[in-house]
C-alpha cells in the first residue's frame, strides 16, 4: 500500500509539474504572426491586417517591417484581411485555425502596386478599354486610330483590352476598327472622378 500510495503521489507530482511548465509556456507565446511581403519582396511598415475571431471580437495591427502580431487569441479561427477595407488588392484568408499552446505564422502576399489613388491621379487617367461584339464576346485585335495631331495607334490584345493613359483634362477622339466590324467613334475625357475608368465598348458588324 505504501509503494502504491508513493506511486500515485509521483505520478500526480508529475501530471503537476507538466500542467505548471505547461501553463508558463502557454503564458508566454504568441498565437499568431502575420507576415507580409509585396510582389518585389519587401516587407512594408504601415498594412492594415484586420483580425476577426470566430467569437465576433476583432483586433486590428499595422505591420512593422512586414509583420503583425496577435499575441492573445483563443482557440478559436480567425479571418485576416490585409489591407485598407474596400481598397486596391485587398487580401482576405478565412477559416485560419488556432491551438492553444501553438505558434502559428501566416504568410501574405500584398502587392500595392498602382494602389496610389493621389499618385495615379497625379499622373492622369487610366483608361481600359474592352471591345465586344452584338452577343458581348471578346473582339480581337482592334485598333484605335490616332487622334488629330498624332501618329499614335493603339492596338488591343488577343482578349480585346486595351489601356489608354491620358492627362488630366485632357479629351481624346478616336476610331474603333476591327475587320468585319464597322468602325465606331469613340471620345475619352480624363477627369479626376474617372482617373481609373473601365469602359465596355460594343462594335457591330457590317450585314
Amino acid at each position: 500500500m505504501k509503494f502504491m500510495f508513493q506511486m500515485r503521489s509521483g505520478t500526480q507530482l508529475g501530471l503537476l509539474l507538466l500542467l505548471a511548465a505547461a501553463k508558463a509556456a502557454a503564458g508566454d507565446y504568441c498565437s499568431l504572426t502575420v507576415q507580409v511581403s509585396d510582389g518585389h519582396g519587401n516587407k512594408p511598415t504601415g498594412v492594415t491586417v484586420k483580425l476577426t475571431e470566430f467569437n465576433g471580437r476583432v483586433e486590428i495591427e499595422t505591420t512593422k517591417t512586414g509583420e503583425a502580431k496577435f499575441c492573445d487569441l483563443g482557440s478559436s479561427g480567425v479571418d485576416l484581411t490585409i489591407g485598407e477595407p474596400d481598397h486596391c488588392n485587398e487580401v482576405v484568408v478565412r477559416n485560419v485555425a488556432m491551438s492553444w499552446g501553438v505558434e502559428k505564422t501566416v504568410n501574405v502576399i500584398h502587392n500595392r502596386d498602382y494602389c496610389n489613388e493621389d499618385e495615379l491621379t497625379s499622373v492622369g487617367c487610366r483608361m481600359f478599354l474592352r471591345f465586344l461584339n452584338e452577343p458581348g464576346t471578346s473582339i480581337a485585335p482592334v485598333e484605335l486610330g490616332p487622334p488629330i495631331g498624332s501618329e499614335r495607334i493603339e492596338r488591343s490584345d488577343s482578349h480585346g483590352r486595351v489601356v489608354v493613359w491620358m492627362k488630366i483634362g485632357q479629351t481624346l477622339t478616336e476610331t474603333a476598327q476591327a475587320r468585319g466590324y464597322r468602325p465606331e467613334r469613340i471620345e475619352l475625357k480624363c477627369e479626376p472622378s474617372t482617373f481609373k475608368e473601365e469602359i465596355l465598348i460594343t462594335l457591330h458588324g457590317i450585314n
